[in-house]
């Protein structure tokens, strides 16, 4: 027994040191198609925020089988839709984010699924909030850019700059994820099948749908309800 323990314990102590080359090994992280990383080098001119994270966070992948990666460096840039992962000072992009169940930076967990996003389907990756596969909430960020103009002869001009701009989804039993109105009246709809019990749970707590918090609380307490 103690012998099994012990080889046991050695396994995950390789797993611990190895596993971001076992990553890069398995997923070629070294072959990947070039990313946009790299054309947007001249950003720094530019105000605003591309990434989510700004700095390098230690994060997990998570696949879509039980083997996951611990202790990975990775930032998410908004701005290209990619999540990028720094391997031995060699930054690189994860192409195959379909083989991934979810990714973990910093106790905020992005999933790569399809959304509707104005009249069109897309694959990108969006933060998931709470609730479980028959109803999620979902966070979605989107990078816009703002074109700096001049106010007058007398003054500096406004800056270029980017903003982060978020949206909030709702997914059911894993389809397309639609976009959703923040306001009580719409999430009221939403959940219209429990909506008296909803209702009461919003009343007593004295949620605010408004507060991103509240809000997670309302659909964690609605899938609940089943």
């Amino acid at each position: 027994m103690k012998v099994l323990l012990f080889r046991g314990l050695i396994v995950f102590g390789l797993s611990l040191v190895y596993n971001i080359d076992v990553f890069a090994q398995e997923f070629d992280l070294s072959e990947l198609r070039r990313h946009h990383y790299e054309s947007f080098g001249n950003l720094d001119e530019v105000e605003g925020q591309i990434f989510f994270n700004e700095d390098w966070e230690k994060g997990i992948v998570y696949f879509n089988t039980e083997y996951k990666v611990s202790d990975v460096p990775i930032k998410y840039l908004v701005k290209g839709g990619e999540m990028l992962i720094d391997h031995k000072g060699q930054v690189l992009a994860i192409s195959n984010p379909q083989t991934m169940d979810s990714i973990l930076i910093n106790k905020h967990k992005f999933i790569y699924t399809q959304l509707m996003y104005g009249s069109k389907i897309k694959d990108d990756y969006i933060e998931l909030l709470g609730g479980d596969e028959k109803l999620q909430l979902l966070k979605y960020y989107t990078c816009r850019f703002i074109k700096g103009r001049d106010v007058s002869s007398y003054s500096a001009p406004d800056p270029d700059r980017y903003v982060l701009k978020v949206e909030y989804y709702i997914r059911r039993n894993n389809e397309v994820a639609e976009l959703i109105k923040v306001n009580k009246k719409s999430i009221l709809q939403l959940l219209a099948d429990r909506r008296e019990k909803v209702q009461a749970f919003v009343k007593k707590n004295k949620l605010k749908v408004g507060r991103e918090d509240d809000l997670i609380k309302i659909f964690n307490h609605y899938n609940g309800l089943f």
